[in-house]
């Protein structure tokens, strides 16, 4: 029998707002990856390592969430069809009007200018939460439970509720008996609050694997730092990209979005999970699916690269995730090599720096290409393409002086590294961006105001959050600057301070990884008495 279910209220968890003839290919699979060099939690998870053993295929993801675009060109052919809790009837073309969803889907699988972590696989949307981003958990455990019974085989809860529900904790072990796997975000609150579905099974520490029914996820930004929001305590299990990811968002609301939280780490765990299944359905086929899920859970935690405290800690649980360290643990013939904090910064005279890490007895090559606009920047798949920048022996950190560029084009760093027998890609890049800086033209003397900024890649459309912004307000006699650090693709609201003169504004983005410096233009706000 399946449970019943009782009503608590929950909401979504993001941020508000040498030997090449043996060398093995480094083929994407499927997608034009025309976004690939902003999308730095592929290599953090080392997903095209994974790839060459697995993609996903034949697996159904659920996402119990707010929906999911089904128009998204990026999630042709991906969808399922799912169910709609707040209609009560099944659709394979949900819509959704909050975003959420949309951006958890393409994170897992992706196939156009972003690339999921699982490609192959198909998601099953499940609308449980509405277009503010809430819901309750009767209305998740009726989600969970279809999705169950339809044939999903993980499960993917980027949301949370301080309040257990007895229902909720039974339908997960329930579904984790069946062989489903339940990966649900930890939390936002940056404490040891404890946040359900991500803390049942784990009480005063972490639960041991065979009886823990949920993988609970933490986030941490590109250089594996914990996210400052990021929930600690023993509900996390292990960490994933979760700071300023790029990813798929409604169409009607710029079809791509930057969002920062646990729920956007959440489904970099359920696809790495998912290609573990995967993977085991091809070579090992005799298996149960709970006996799957199983090795697919412990892969997962045993593999995960040990961060903060030695061993199992309250902020990274047993690590952050590797989708190729958890199919190696499955016996698969991945190889670790992908430089998971690859990044290349900018500077407003066109002089750029790379750096990068890669592990000892490998030859490593980094390669540079022009690219962007309306094509994206995909990166070499050809070590002979581009212009290589360097070439040697890979072991320690490297850091390369990169001269002569040009700030208003875009450019793709590519690295390559090779042991002989296989080979390895990381892709990363600098784009120029434009300002999106709204004002008012006129303001009576020493009345409230706001304005509004964001800068914004002129190919996707999107936000760009990875530098810092900093605003600077001149009128007479004085002066004001703020600076702040976006953590989405929401335009940032900043108070104009009160004046009796006219006002000038302007607005600069450091050069972080993924853009080029900027300045905007000089606003002038003129003040009446």
């Amino acid at each position: 029998s399946t449970p019943c279910a009782t009503t608590s209220t929950t909401r979504t968890d993001t941020i508000p707002r040498p030997g090449a003839a043996a060398t093995r290919t480094d083929t994407v699979p499927r997608p034009d990856g025309a976004a690939r060099d902003m999308q730095w939690a592929l290599n953090r998870v080392q997903a095209e390592d994974a790839w060459k053993s697995s993609t996903g295929a034949g697996v159904i993801v659920a996402v119990i969430d707010t929906g999911v675009d089904a128009n998204h060109p990026d999630l042709a052919g991906s969808l399922v069809p799912g169910f709609d809790v707040l209609r009560n009837r099944s659709s394979s073309a949900l819509t959704d009007g909050h975003g959420h969803g949309t951006h958890v889907a393409g994170a897992i699988a992706g196939h156009g200018a972003v690339t999921g972590i699982a490609p192959d696989a198909k998601i099953m949307p499940i609308r449980a939460m509405n277009s503010q981003g809430f819901g309750t958990t009767a209305n998740v455990v009726a989600g969970l439970i279809w999705a169950v019974n339809h044939g999903a085989d993980v499960i993917n809860m980027s949301l949370g509720s301080t309040t257990p529900d007895t229902a909720e904790r039974a339908a997960i072990k329930w579904a984790r008996g069946r062989g489903v796997l339940v990966v649900a975000a930890a939390g936002n609150d940056a404490g040891i609050s404890i946040v359900y579905p991500a803390a049942y099974g784990d009480k005063k520490a972490n639960a041991p694997v065979e009886s823990d029914p949920v993988i609970g996820v933490g986030a941490v930004d590109r250089h594996g730092t914990l996210g400052y929001f990021s929930q600690i305590g023993p509900s996390v299990d292990v960490t994933a990209p979760g700071v300023r990811v790029l990813s798929t968002f409604p169409v009607a609301q710029g079809s791509y979005a930057w969002e920062s939280g646990t729920s956007m780490a959440a489904p970099y765990v359920a696809g790495i999970v998912a290609l573990a299944l995967s993977y085991q359905r091809a070579n090992s086929p005799t298996r149960t699916a709970p006996e799957m899920a199983l090795a697919a859970d412990r892969a997962l935690r045993s593999s995960a690269r040990d961060l903060g405290a030695p061993g199992v800690d309250r902020s990274y649980g047993s690590g952050d995730a590797s989708a190729a360290g958890t199919l190696a643990a499955l016996g698969a013939d991945a190889w670790l090599a992908m430089p998971a904090d690859v990044g290349l910064s900018g500077s407003s005279d066109g002089n750029a720096t790379a750096s990068f890490a890669t592990p000892p007895g490998t030859e490593v090559r980094a390669v540079l290409s022009e690219g962007g606009g309306s094509e994206g920047a995909r990166g070499e798949t050809d070590p002979d393409g581009g212009t290589t920048l360097w070439s040697g022996p890979g072991g320690g950190a490297i850091q390369l002086p990169i001269t002569g560029l040009t700030p208003s084009r875009a450019y793709t760093l590519t690295i390559f590294v090779t042991d002989g027998t296989h080979r390895s890609r990381a892709v990363t890049g600098l784009r120029p961006v434009t300002w999106s800086l709204k004002t008012p033209k006129t303001l009576m003397a020493n009345t409230r105001a706001n304005i509004a900024v964001a800068t914004v890649l002129p190919s996707l459309g999107s936000g760009v959050p990875a530098g810092r912004i900093t605003v600077t307000y001149r009128w007479k006699g004085h002066s004001k600057t703020v600076r702040v650090s976006p953590l989405d693709s929401a335009q940032i609201r900043l108070p104009l301070p009160r004046s009796s003169t006219n006002m000038t504004i302007r607005a600069s983005i450091d050069g972080g990884y993924g853009n080029w410096p900027s300045v905007s233009r000089a606003y002038v706000v003129r003040i009446h008495r």
